[in-house]
């Protein structure tokens, strides 16, 4: 069962936040890019909690769509990484998006920044990099899905049932700050460290 979450976009976010949004949304269908909210707003549209960022995940190049924006809708660029291929855009409105480069990571040492490849990969391969499964749920902008919400990871079970799990047993190991992230993740919401992750969270504490 497909499910499209218009009604809490249009409850939760404030007039300048969905005018911003629905122009990027314009804007990859005149590109023709397909883009995605992303991470913590789509988590936060089902939890009902306010909205302080918005993360946008293109598939394609983001600082060239950031370009287009720039040119085409009178929007500023106010910064870009080009390492990882990402804009941070300011719109005609005042609201400011993060737009990022779809990308797969790998970790070749434990506790050291990955190493991005595959720049404008397809989103699924995107978020399999992600940390928790309630952080990997997207939602669809284009017109041809816009709202549906996309969920590779089991992500809105986990919602709904309150529980914080990681992807893969080796995520702790890769990136360790995971660790603290899943305790702040445990207190914010009052969720569950479902019992595999925190036996690996345990198992990598007692070794250091």
């Amino acid at each position: 069962m497909s499910i499209f979450l218009d009604k809490d976009f249009n409850a939760l976010l404030s007039e300048n936040y969905k005018s911003a949004i629905l122009l990027a949304a314009k804007a990859a269908d005149d590109f023709g890019i397909q883009i995605y909210l992303i991470g913590g707003i789509v988590r936060d549209l089902l939890l009902y909690n306010s909205i302080k960022d918005i993360d946008i995940a293109v598939q394609g190049d983001a600082v060239v769509f950031a370009d287009f924006l720039a040119n085409k809708f009178s929007c500023k660029i106010i910064a870009v990484q080009e390492n990882l291929r990402t804009a941070k855009v300011e719109f005609p409105s005042g609201v400011i998006i993060d737009f990022a480069s779809t990308r797969q990571e790998k970790y070749e040492k434990s506790g050291v920044l990955p190493i991005a490849y595959n720049f404008g990969c397809c989103l699924e391969e995107d978020i399999k990099r992600r940390d928790f499964t309630i952080n990997t749920l997207a939602l669809g902008l284009n017109k041809s899905q816009r709202f549906k919400l996309i969920d590779f990871c089991g992500g809105y079970d986990d919602i709904i049932n309150k529980k914080i799990r990681i992807l893969h047993n080796k995520s702790f190991i890769d990136d360790p700050s995971r660790i603290i992230r899943a305790l702040k993740f445990k207190i914010r919401f009052g969720f569950d460290i479902d019992n595999n992750t925190y036996t690996l969270l345990c198992s990598l504490i007692l070794t250091m």
